[in-house]
């Protein structure tokens, strides 16, 4: 007992120690905690070995059965370091890199972007008017990409003002004005549902944490400021909810100050949420639960294998709840909602930085994972996961360490991609309205019949994240002309842009995409 008592008497002289400041130095706030805890995340992430994070792996492990599917391979150009994804409404996808995590790179001025094609694994290079490396982007209403922020200097990482939008039609990147709210570094940005961009957090342009969020106007092209100060970590995870409010999922960047509830992003006002062990979700990942129609979320990994799961609407006060494990601890896990409605979890590393080849499968209908086929390469730090209109999911980078790059694409394929008799849509509108009915024409297979349309959010991810993703059954009405279908959910759920629209039959087999517009 003796031993035991003073065991307990360190600890607590430790934890006073640690919360004092040293005399004549004054008390470190919330804002500076966070700047320092980002800035040691990201010097962390960048001390894994080259050796055994970029070397191609043999498989370890095969699976059997008709639902594992595959993975396919192909190689980006040399030297390239995508670090930011956002698929475009012709279904090629913009990759953004600027210096790359390269300080040579960035003291050239040699900055780098791309539009890399899924079917061909070919791209082309983008004249890149500046360092977009550690922005942060989200569509907007016309299908243009919203980037803000970068790169304003290296070691330590200051952030710029800039702000862009690339022009998927010209395919240029087109200059807008500076943000109001000062510069940017690993900020996050979510969609609202008027179009309007919401952007908060990111180191400043002295290297401080930026507390002040701030809206982008698309229609107007402008810049205005919250009238209320927010300190969360760096690249927080948020997704939108029906009601407007931004549910923080509990996982962000470098941060122990974690904020786990909804944001009313125009006012400031602040609903906590509880069951989540905060501390140990750094730098995991969380979405939208498949079929949920945006009330379930789920987050994963971190420095821990367990998962957790919330009802956002089930009770006034809702809470984390435990869900199924992961094979091991990760950091930087990707995931994809595949067109069958599972979840593809990949990548990343384990709490020691090694690197991590598993894969698995989140049914959301089981509650469960299962595991599939492993990748042959490591994709970690800064690796980007998306699925494509033919419903492949298409995994890119990896940047485990300054000057290194993972050249390796890999594509999953999943088990209905080369079915012959898979449903496809051979009419539907070019875009659809909240609450406004139409038709859509479908080809099945013999005997089958139609089960959903779906539509997914068009994917647009950094740091493992795509914050306005999420996938949405249509609702049946009648039509003037016989059945149609209805997009009944909440624009701030599923705000204007661009979507896959997917048909599912009688057999849960999935279409190939087509791409249409929300008004």
């Amino acid at each position: 007992m003796r031993v035991l008592l003073v065991g307990v008497l360190l600890a607590g002289v430790a934890l006073v120690t640690a919360a004092e400041p040293a005399a004549g130095r004054p008390r470190e706030t919330e804002a500076e905690r966070i700047a320092r805890e980002t800035v040691a995340a990201v010097r962390a992430s960048e001390q894994a070995g080259l050796t055994t994070s970029l070397a191609p792996m043999p498989r370890r492990q095969v699976v059997a059965g008709p639902l594992t599917g595959r993975w396919t391979t192909c190689q980006l150009p040399d030297g390239f370091n995508p670090v930011h994804a956002s698929v475009l409404p012709d279904g090629t996808v913009l990759l953004m890199a600027g210096s790359g995590n390269n300080s040579a790179d960035f003291a050239a001025g040699h900055f780098q972007s791309y539009v890399f094609s899924p079917d061909t694994c070919s791209s082309f290079s983008l004249p890149t008017p500046g360092d977009m490396f550690c922005s942060v982007h989200a569509m907007l209403p016309n299908g243009n990409i919203l980037v803000a922020g970068g790169t304003k200097q290296y070691d330590p990482f200051y952030g710029l003002r800039t702000s862009y939008e690339y022009d998927w039609v010209t395919r240029q990147f087109v200059r807008r004005p500076l943000m109001a709210g000062g510069g940017r570094w690993y900020p996050g940005a979510t969609q609202l549902g008027s179009g309007d961009v919401f952007v908060l957090s990111g180191l400043n342009g002295a290297g401080a944490l930026n507390t002040q969020p701030e809206v982008y106007h698309p229609a107007t092209r402008t810049w205005s400021v919250t009238p209320y100060r927010l300190s969360v970590p760096t690249y927080p995870h948020m997704l939108p909810t029906a009601g407007g409010r931004l549910f923080f999922t509990g996982v962000a960047f470098g941060g122990s100050a974690v904020r786990v509830g909804f944001l009313q992003p125009l006012t400031g006002s602040f609903q906590p949420v509880g069951g989540l062990d905060t501390n140990r979700r750094d730098e995991g990942a969380s979405f939208f639960v498949p079929f949920s129609q945006g009330r379930k979320v789920m987050v994963a990994g971190g420095a821990v294998a367990t998962t957790a799961l919330v009802d956002l609407y089930a009770t006034a006060n809702p809470l984390y709840q435990a869900g199924p494990s992961l094979d091991e601890p990760r950091k930087y896990l990707s995931h994809a909602t595949l067109f069958d409605g599972r979840v593809l979890l990949v990548g990343g590393q384990d709490p020691q930085s090694n690197p991590v080849f598993t894969a698995q499968l989140y049914r959301p209908i089981l509650n469960r994972l299962e595991a599939v086929a492993p990748t042959s390469a490591a994709h970690q730090y800064h690796s980007n996961l998306w699925v494509d209109p033919t419903g492949r999911a298409i995994l890119i980078g990896g940047n485990p360490a300054r000057g290194s790059v993972q050249r390796l694409v890999e594509r999953f394929e999943p088990w209905y991609v080369d079915l012959a008799d898979r449903p496809q849509i051979t009419s539907a509108p070019a875009s659809i309205g909240h609450n406004q009915p139409f038709t859509a024409q479908v080809q099945l297979a013999t005997g089958a019949t139609l089960k959903h349309l779906r539509i997914f959010r068009l994917a647009s991810t950094t740091h493992q994240f795509g914050a306005a993703e999420g996938d949405f059954t249509l609702t049946r009405v009648t039509t003037p002309t016989g059945a149609g279908w209805s997009l009944t959910s909440s624009p701030n759920l599923t705000p204007p842009g661009y979507y896959y629209l997917v048909a599912v039959d009688s057999r849960d087999v999935p279409s190939q995409a087509k791409i249409i517009k929300v008004t």
